[in-house]
């Protein structure tokens, strides 16, 4: 079984001889959880309002979850796929509608766990509402 690492860049970059610690975090999910084999995703996102499509690495998680090519996603904290929840929360619907438990430092959400699809929906609910109040306010645009 082959697990997905994925992991960002920070600011600075690790010189070649340096592993990026959210990679040897996803090694010992890897160990700890019986996955014989990883691949690993790193990329270097400079604008968090980037599209999530615009990602090449997360798109090729996507790609390869889709193709049966890696079993589960390794990420040390969920705030990598996007510091910004909704997006985070849309990285991890995707993955969960393939089939794809996503692990992280802390332990891991099941593919079928209901919580994150409610949690959807709450959110949803809340920016409907938000969205009809909000319909009358001069925002000064």
């Amino acid at each position: 079984m082959t697990i997905g690492i994925y992991a960002r860049f920070s600011k600075t970059p690790f010189a070649f001889n340096e592993i990026n610690p959210e990679i040897l975090n996803g090694l010992k999910c890897m160990y700890l959880n019986n996955f014989d084999s990883y691949k690993t995703y790193t990329e270097f996102v400079e604008n968090e309002f980037t599209d999530m499509s615009e990602r090449t690495e997360l798109n090729r998680v996507i790609y390869d979850a889709e193709n049966g090519l890696i079993d589960a996603v390794f990420v040390s904290d969920i705030r990598i796929f996007s510091p910004m929840s909704i997006k985070a929360l849309q990285a991890i619907l995707l993955l969960q509608e393939l089939g794809m438990n996503v692990y992280h430092t802390n332990g891991y959400i099941k593919a079928d766990d209901k919580n994150i699809k409610l949690f959807k929906t709450q959110f949803e609910e809340n920016w409907e509402r938000f969205n009809k109040i909000s319909k009358g306010i001069d925002f000064g645009g």
